[in-house]
């Protein structure tokens, strides 16, 4: 490497790795608490490899494929996502929680 910091969508792939292997804090409390854990992804900038997705016993983390591009645009220079790709995110975050509410699940 150039010995520079690593770029968002390295370290947004690095904890994408993290919360799918089950060693993110989330997954951790996730299995704690006999919860399932479910990764949306609505647009990282690499394909997400099938081997990233373990499952540990009972408890698998899901990863679910709604992506609306292939990672964002930078901030510095414009809008993250145009409106189209917020309005399909959002309704990607929609569609979770109506496919949880009609399994049951519950706070």
């Amino acid at each position: 490497g150039g010995g520079g910091p690593p770029s968002p969508a390295t370290l947004t792939m690095a904890m994408v790795r993290t919360i799918l292997e089950g060693r993110a804090t989330v997954s951790c409390l996730a299995r704690a608490a006999g919860a399932d854990l479910e990764l949306v992804n609505v647009g990282v900038a690499q394909a997400i490899p099938a081997t990233w997705v373990a499952a540990e016993g009972s408890h698998a983390i899901a990863l679910v494929d709604a992506a609306v591009s292939a990672g964002t645009q930078n901030l510095k220079t414009g809008p993250a996502m145009t409106a189209a790709q917020a309005s399909q995110a959002i309704a990607a975050g929609r569609e979770t929680t109506r496919r949880a509410a009609a399994a049951g699940v519950g706070v």
